[in-house]
């Protein structure tokens, strides 16, 4: 893929990726791809992980803004100055379909509220409603369980045998979720894309859990990557 045919697929990604955000929102997000230094600017960093950091601002107080460098990496520099396409992170895929799905089917419960999506050219800005934090691990790791066997293996109830985790049969949505798994069916990326269902990517909505970001090291070559997955595809 060369550089004009990556501009114009950001370009309409982003197009079509931003809606429904308010005015200030908007700004904090495009600030943020703008700096080096968020806490110059008012942001506070509430995490973070291999791809990215999450942070509030308190302009905005119900949401919070993830930062992404390596969402449309897939490049590394290689010997030479040359570049070699590796994996991407998979959450430009993710948070594209949760917006889509949410415009055509309503706000999830189990699915994170993304109010804009913002691509630059060194990163990708994702706006979204604040979650809560996992009431304590083993409840977390049932929950994470539950969601990995769902989606991973198709399995719709887990049982596990370790009597320190807990036993969840069903989700607080349970046939909103069996939908969005056979919507998801032929739009997720290939069966290379690693399914990454753990603590860090669960969070709670009052007490509903939910799925924040499932998806890691999409292969940049993966066949069956969707439209929303048009860069990793090529």
């Amino acid at each position: 893929m060369d550089y004009q045919s990556d501009v114009a697929w950001l370009r309409g990604l982003a197009k079509s990726g931003s809606f429904a955000s308010t005015q200030p929102e908007r700004v904090l997000a495009r600030l943020l791809t703008m700096t080096d230094d968020p806490s110059r600017f008012g942001f506070r960093c509430l995490g973070g992980g291999y791809f990215g950091n999450v942070y509030s601002h308190k302009k905005t107080p119900d949401t919070v803004y993830k930062l992404c460098f390596a969402t449309f990496g897939g490049y590394r520099r290689g010997y030479y100055s040359t570049f070699i396409k590796e994996a991407s992170d998979g959450y430009a895929g993710w948070a594209q379909l949760c917006a889509e799905y949410q415009r055509e089917y309503g706000k999830q419960d189990f699915l994170p509220d993304i109010k804009e999506i913002i691509h630059d050219a060194k990163c990708s800005v994702y706006v979204m409603e604040i979650l809560d934090e996992l009431p304590d691990e083993a409840e977390g790791m049932g929950w994470a369980m539950f969601f990995n066997e769902f989606f991973e293996t198709g399995d719709e109830k887990y049982g596990p045998d370790d009597p320190t985790y807990p036993y969840y049969d069903d989700h607080p949505s349970w046939e909103g979720l069996v939908d969005f798994r056979d919507w998801l069916t032929d739009r997720q990326p290939s069966r290379e894309t690693m399914w990454d269902i753990h603590l860090g990517n669960i969070m709670m909505r009052g007490g509903i859990p939910v799925l924040t970001d499932p998806w890691a090291h999409v292969n940049p070559n993966c066949i069956r990557a969707s439209s929303l997955n048009r860069k990793l595809n090529n």
